[in-house]
């Protein structure tokens, strides 16, 4: 009797574990050597090149591995005027990097440029995830003037750059795969 109440009873435990936040995860990435982005001044020239060693936490689904949230940004971050540009623009402001999360795990390093911190869903801004031919998967955010997309495998690198939407406020990468991360 009490064989069959522990069968009975044992589905019903497992439904409860599943749905206690163990359907995402997350993953963590980080650049070994500097990757670069560019602001834009008032004439839509590139004024500021800002430089440093990538990084970004991900919040996937287990199941589907659809990115749900991230936070990325730049670590050990330099700030250059491009040579040529009619006017400048205000340097990105930076942290201090323990102040952001999962600091020592990616081993960051001041300053730090936040580009996009999360809960993104909160900003009311919305993630796209598509599969992609060879089993990777892409995702994409628009926001502040411009669209980041990333791809990766779920086993190992992590890809991605921006194109600017609004010269104002958009930052822009040299191409799509201009940032190069590794999953830690």
């Amino acid at each position: 009797m009490l064989a069959f109440c522990v069968l009975i009873l044992a589905p019903g435990c497992n439904k409860k574990t599943e749905t206690n936040n163990e359907t995402f995860g997350y993953e963590y990435y980080k650049g070994a050597i500097p990757n670069s982005y560019y602001i834009y001044n008032f004439m839509e020239e590139r004024a500021l090149k800002v430089s440093g060693k990538p990084f970004m936490v991900v919040k996937y689904d287990k199941i589907t591995h659809n990115i749900l949230d991230f936070e990325f940004g730049l670590s050990e971050v330099t700030q250059t005027a491009v040579p040529g540009a009619s006017f400048g623009v205000a340097p990105e402001p930076t942290l201090d990097a323990s102040s952001i999360d999962y600091q020592e795990k990616l081993g960051l390093v001041s300053p730090v440029d936040l580009l996009i911190n999360w809960p993104v869903t909160a900003w009311g801004y919305q993630i796209t995830n598509e599969s992609l031919n060879g089993g990777g998967l892409s995702f994409s955010f628009s926001g502040y003037g411009s669209k980041w997309t990333f791809s990766y495998l779920p086993a190992g690198s992590m890809t991605g750059g921006a194109v600017i939407l609004d010269y104002t406020t958009g930052r822009e990468t040299d191409a799509a795969n201009s940032i190069n991360m590794l999953r830690l």
